[in-house]
């Protein structure tokens, strides 16, 4: 059995995971304002290429059919090559929480990001707080192992980087509404 942390080894626990979570933190903010700035850059382009689309003689909505078609391959390739990154992900946090499964590594960030942004962006339905939970998670549970963490702080890290992931996509969400270009 292991003997008790002194008090002085539990603080510095205690402050190692304090200023992981708040580096980690900073990095999903980024990185989730990122993913939130490209999907409304997608939407935007996709609203354009419709609008040219149309006026295209003969059947021009094929060219738009046909671009989704190339946007949901991809993004379907990029499962086959990170099978992690299909779905939201919030289930997969949730039993990485509970041990079920191992939190996701840091190659999923990339996988999830592009491939949020191609299937996203093409026209699919799909919401953006999954992957940005997912992407919230994998930064914590990264930063976590990168300072040796113990896997319950890893656990407990990539969750609650997962729901500063939910934070981030859902006041990304609040700001778009409020700017004045947007009333």
């Amino acid at each position: 059995m292991p003997e008790p942390a002194s008090p002085a080894e539990h603080l510095h626990g205690l402050v190692l995971v304090c200023v992981t979570a708040i580096g980690a933190g900073v990095v999903i903010g980024l990185i989730g304002g990122a993913f939130r700035w490209c999907l409304t850059s997608a939407d935007a382009l996709r609203v354009d290429f419709s609008e040219w689309a149309h006026r295209l003689p003969g059947p021009g909505w094929l060219v738009l059919v046909a671009a989704a078609a190339v946007g949901a391959t991809l993004a379907a390739l990029i499962v086959r090559w990170v099978p992690l990154a299909s779905g939201s992900g919030i289930q997969h946090v949730e039993a990485a929480y509970r041990g079920d499964v191992s939190p996701p590594l840091l190659t999923l960030l990339p996988a999830k990001f592009v491939g949020g942004v191609l299937a996203i962006g093409s026209g699919l339905v799909l919401g953006r707080e999954g992957p940005t939970v997912h992407m919230g998670a994998a930064i914590g549970a990264e930063a976590a192992r990168r300072v040796r963490l113990p896997d319950a702080e890893v656990r407990m890290l990539q969750t609650a980087l997962g729901g500063a992931g939910l934070a981030v996509a859902f006041n990304a969400q609040s700001e778009v509404r409020s700017s004045p270009s947007r009333r």
